[in-house]
């Protein structure tokens, strides 16, 4: 009877916990993960899966695999997720954001895993395709980017695209860009990108469920 006194204990202040936490949400680092209170999803850090393509990384999504308990993110999760740290209202539907330098940016991107590996320059869209002057081009000096999933399929193939968060200097107006976008696209199922990895959740609610059933469990012995 104490053994079954002190489960239930512990399982109340485990409970008392995730309501506490649901009350205080906040963007927490466990290193190799990232804990969105607000949401109760669990983010690891998309350089765990850097240079996996998306069937390689879903097989180890099985019991038993690597990734077991974690599922694809969603874009509009993605953006969710960066619009709690940024407390920034995300769009869900703008291809591009930019988000203020007041909201720590880089702190996050060294968090979740910077996936680029050099300097980038691009060309800016808005200009013409034959002006190729400095002031029309931009150096990405970071980016944390992953694949992500509608959970749509079509003809047997799921649409995932990549989801980004990059950090550019703009050299005609000097102005530093804190961007994220969603970049849907059907991107190959087998091949790895060396500069991208996945970004996987895993919902930490699934607790409370546990809780409820040992709880249930408990109450049908006495």
């Amino acid at each position: 009877m104490k053994i079954h006194s002190n489960i239930i204990v512990f399982l109340l202040l485990t409970a008392f916990s995730l309501f506490s936490i649901s009350v205080y949400a906040e963007i927490i680092d466990h290193k190799k993960y990232t804990t969105d209170t607000e949401t109760g999803l669990e983010w690891l850090d998309v350089t765990e899966t850097i240079e996996q393509s998306y069937n390689e990384v879903e097989a180890q999504l099985e019991p038993g695999g690597k990734y077991q308990g974690y599922r694809f993110a969603t874009a509009e999760e993605f953006n969710t997720f960066i619009g709690h740290y940024t407390k920034t209202i995300i769009s869900q539907t703008q291809v591009r954001q930019v988000l203020p330098v007041s909201s720590n940016i880089d702190h996050l991107m060294n968090i979740i895993g910077s996936t680029q590996r050099v300097g980038k320059r691009v060309r800016n869209a808005a200009v013409s395709k034959s002006d190729y002057s400095e002031k029309h081009w931009a150096r990405m000096l970071d980016s944390v980017v992953g694949i992500t999933t509608t959970g749509q399929s079509h003809d047997g193939y799921t649409y995932i695209g990549y989801s980004l968060l990059a950090k550019s200097q703009d050299f005609g107006t000097k102005i530093w860009h804190y961007s994220i976008a969603s970049m849907n696209k059907y991107v190959d199922r087998n091949k790895a990108n060396p500069e991208a990895g996945s970004f996987l959740v895993r919902d930490t609610s699934g607790i409370q469920s546990l809780i409820d059933q040992e709880l249930k469990t408990l109450n049908s012995k006495n």
